[in-house]
């Protein structure tokens, strides 16, 4: 984004919002993973259902990269950009599939100890 900032590159404000509703999306993810891990010294049962709640918020990361990503594409940004912002775009999505992954290692330890 800075490298956008730097260049003085125009982003339409439609893909601007998409991409921070994305941005708020990731961090929703994030902070459930942080419950189900604070979670994993009091109980199985809690792990279990905050680590539903992580894979809730991945599903809607997934829904609303989907819906930008088409944007993104759709638009007539210039290709630097387009590309730039598209990365940036799977940055965020790629952050609530790793907590996702990260939601279900939790599981596993938790049914193992």
């Amino acid at each position: 984004m800075t490298e956008l900032a730097k260049r003085r590159w125009k982003v339409p404000d439609a893909i601007l919002k998409e991409v921070g509703s994305l941005a708020e999306a990731s961090l929703n993810a994030l902070l459930r993973l942080r419950e189900v891990i604070l979670a994993l010294s009091y109980s199985t049962a809690k792990v279990m259902e905050l680590a539903l709640e992580v894979e809730s918020s991945e599903k809607t990361v997934d829904s609303i990269h989907r819906k930008a990503d088409l944007k993104i594409i759709s638009s007539r940004m210039k290709l630097p950009v387009l590309l730039l912002i598209r990365e940036v775009v799977e940055f965020l999505e790629d952050i609530a599939d790793n907590a996702e992954n990260a939601a279900d290692i939790a599981r596993i330890i938790a049914m193992t100890t």
